[in-house]
Order: structure tokens, then sequence, then C-alpha cells
């Protein structure tokens, strides 16, 4: 999320390498098991800060209303938001199914370790692969509801949120 989760990367927004996460993998689910197969993911468009205000200035003249001169309507910061964190979901779904994978790995190789071969094959057959298999349709089916949420209007319960806005007016 640090390194591409933003459409846009702005002027001095560090860039750095993320050693967790192989971004270049992307997993499919189907009947016959997970499969692999590499992907590149879209990197942030780079943006100087004068670009980025006329990003901003492009926005709020598409979505001018009757605010008053010096003010802007709300929405100008839900169209920002939806527009800069348009990466979330392929990110997350790369995660999910990095996760996946790793946990599959896990599962047969505990399996190969403490089973003898014709047990082990049934077990992933029948127990394992289709319980992994529904564990990655469920997180995948919360990415579903969590994307949905980012839709609605972003909030935040940050309490220093209004004294920082004040402050930079």
């Amino acid at each position: 999320m640090r390194q591409r989760g933003h459409k846009y990367q702005i002027d001095g927004e560090s860039d750095g390498e993320h050693p967790i996460c192989d971004p270049d993998i992307e997993i499919s689910s189907s009947r016959h098991g997970i499969g692999v197969k590499k992907k590149r993911s879209s990197e942030p468009q780079k943006k100087t800060r004068k670009q980025a205000i006329q990003w901003v200035i492009r926005t709020m003249q598409r979505s001018r209303g009757r605010e008053l001169p010096g003010t802007f309507i709300p929405m100008l910061i839900d169209h920002l938001f939806w527009d800069q964190s348009e990466p979330w979901e392929t990110l997350v779904q790369e995660q999910i199914n990095t996760v996946a994978r790793a946990c599959k790995r896990f599962v047969f190789d505990v399996l190969r370790h403490v089973a003898v071969q014709e047990i082990e094959s049934r077990i992933q057959t029948l127990t394992a692969l289709p319980q992994l298999e529904r564990n990655h349709r469920a997180a995948l089916d919360e990415l579903k509801h969590t994307v949905e949420d980012t839709q609605r209007h972003p909030i935040t319960y940050n309490h220093y949120f209004s004294d920082i806005l004040q402050k930079r007016q």
C-alpha cells in the first residue's frame, strides 16, 4: 500500500521497497487448485506539486456546485479520495492471493511430512484443497465488501484532523 497504494505519486512521496510481498505474482483459484502466474502491477503516476494542484483544480471545476466563494463542496474530498485510492483493490487482491498460495504450500508441506503418500493425496483432494479454496473465496468476498465501503463517502475518526486542517487554511 505504501509503494503502490496511490494512483499519483506527488513530488517527494516515498517510494521505497517493501520486503513482505511479491507484487509480480497473481494467483487464480480454480476447481483444480490455486494457480500462479507473474503479473506486473502499475506503478503510481508521477506528478509534480504543480500538476497535483492542477488535478485538484480540474476536479473542483468538474464538481462545482453552489458553494460560496473561497469554499469547496465536501464531495471534492470524496472524488479526490476515490481517484487516489483506485489501486487499493488490485493491491489487496494480490496480497490475498499471495497469502492463499503460502497457506496452500504450508498445508501441503505439512501433509507431505506427516502423512503417507496414499493418504496425503486424499486429504489434499478431499479436505485441504476445498477448505483452502473456501477460505480464499471468503477473503475475496470480504475484499468485495470492503471495496463497496470505499465507494461511500470517506470519513476520519482522527480527532486532530480538524485542528490540522484549520492550521493549514
